[in-house]
């Protein structure tokens, strides 16, 4: 029997891109959790909502985060401020894949 397709959900259209970022994980409020070091990441892809990333460290589900996109095409990084709506195991690669929502 095939196979069901998965609904998109996503409201905009992704768009491929290759950059890195420079994130640290914040404190959140009402937990005991505290702020997390700097580590990098690489952005696979971005709308006009959030930004797909792939990471060698793994990052908690809701947690914000403070973003600097670095780019060779700027002179300085752009700071960015998002959540984590989901993580996953990047399959036959080391690190996680994780979809990144911009905070407004």
């Amino acid at each position: 029997m095939p196979r069901k397709q998965a609904r998109e959900r996503r409201r905009q259209r992704r768009f491929p891109v290759t950059f890195e970022l420079r994130v640290k994980e914040l404190l959140q409020f009402g937990t005991q959790k505290r702020a997390g070091a700097i580590f990098r990441a690489k952005a696979q892809n971005i709308s006009t909502y959030g930004l797909g990333v792939v990471t060698n460290r793994r990052v908690e589900i809701s947690s914000p985060l403070r973003c600097e996109i670095i780019t060779g095409e700027l002179p300085v990084p752009i700071p960015v401020m998002a959540q984590v709506r989901w993580v996953q195991r990047n399959s036959g690669q080391k690190g996680y894949y994780a979809g990144l929502e911009f905070l407004v």
